[in-house]
């Protein structure tokens, strides 16, 4: 979140700023002599945002209650502090804010993407859809719009949109995550870090929407394609844990024999298990299993001791008594039951 109000600012920027507003080194001057001008709130506004991005909230909603003082009718105003509350978790009083905002003409991309996130957070997803798609049209490029859009699609089980979606942002993001052709000058440190910047957002993006592709292809029962964007996801992200998790799971209990393989497993899983300082059960799980689909069965019981420590009675009996299972030297089989949530084990 504290990333897209540093974009927000960038897009400011870009643009050239907004000619009439005060600037902050005028912000004392207006307060001493000029306390219900109206053209400083804007510029407060977006300081609360600058400080929203330096994780800096409660002086982030200090200042804009400050803008809103000089002008309790700003909409600049009331979509800082609606986006500074989304950032802080207060997710119905920032629709509350953003809501106003737009009642006020304050019809910006930026605005429909940050309520869009409140719906979704409070899991009101065809809200979030509506307003992400809403974003998206102002803005095509607006790639935290079009990934929070798929999640709205995933929740709804919307799923021939979300392929749709996720095709979308993969060919939008295959040239921005590579190094451009153009050569920037030597002495533009700054372009060359906004460059950067962008290439690193670009293949989290690539990452993620292939883990998601991943995930509808196992629906599918698809587990050469699911295992292939799983893959491709590490080679864009080496250090995401999750698509290491995913592809060792593939690798450890897939019921297709030619794609399993407990070496590789163990090692993704491992890593997996180091990326998230092994702080996460169903990681640790997934290594259980990996050492399971390599004979390992004796440790594997361990890690799976180790796994279910911080389960919940129901999660340790997703796939069956694993422990069990491990003790009579069975490995891990996971096949798509008609439902399609792959939740099903099998000798």
């Amino acid at each position: 979140m504290f990333q897209f109000l540093r974009w927000v600012l960038t897009r400011r920027a870009e643009a050239g700023g907004d000619a009439g507003h005060a600037s902050f080194a005028d912000c004392a001057h207006h307060e001493r002599f000029a306390p219900c001008g109206t053209d400083l709130a804007p510029s407060l506004a977006d300081r609360s945002l600058e400080l929203a991005a330096q994780n800096r909230l409660d002086e982030a909603l200090e200042e804009v209650a400050r803008a809103l003082r000089f002008d309790e009718h700003s909409a600049r105003a009331l979509f800082a502090r609606g986006a500074i509350r989304v950032a802080a978790g207060q997710f119905e009083e920032a629709v509350f804010d953003l809501t106003e905002a737009l009642a006020r003409n304050y019809a910006a991309a930026e605005v429909f993407a940050q309520r869009g996130y409140a719906w979704l957070s409070l899991g009101r997803y065809r809200d979030g859809l509506a307003d992400f798609t809403k974003a998206i049209r102002l803005d095509p490029n607006d790639f935290g719009s079009r990934c929070n859009r798929a999640v709205c699609l995933q929740r709804l089980e919307r799923v021939d949109e979300l392929s749709g979606d996720l095709e979308e942002l993969l060919a939008m993001t295959e040239h921005l995550a590579l190094p451009s052709e153009e050569a920037l000058p030597e002495d533009d440190e700054e372009a060359e870090e906004a460059e950067v910047a962008e290439m690193e957002r670009a293949r989290q993006i690539r990452c993620w929407t292939l883990m998601i592709r991943g995930s509808l292809r196992r629906q599918r029962g698809e587990f050469a394609e699911e295992l292939k964007d799983y893959l491709e996801a590490i080679r864009w992200q080496p250090s995401d844990a999750e698509a290491c998790n995913n592809a060792a799971w593939v690798l450890a209990t897939s019921p297709d024999d030619s794609l399993r393989d407990g070496e590789r497993a163990e090692a993704l899983a491992w890593r997996a298990c180091e990326l998230s300082n092994w702080a996460v059960s169903s990681y640790i799980e997934t290594l259980a299993a990996a050492l399971a689909e390599r004979g390992d069965f004796e440790n594997a019981v361990k890690r799976q001791i180790e796994a279910e420590r911080d389960m919940s009675a129901e999660e340790r009996l997703t796939f069956g008594d694993l422990k069990e299972r491990y003790r009579k030297r069975l490995p891990l089989r996971v096949a798509i039951p008609a439902d399609g949530t792959g939740d099903d084990a099998r000798p």
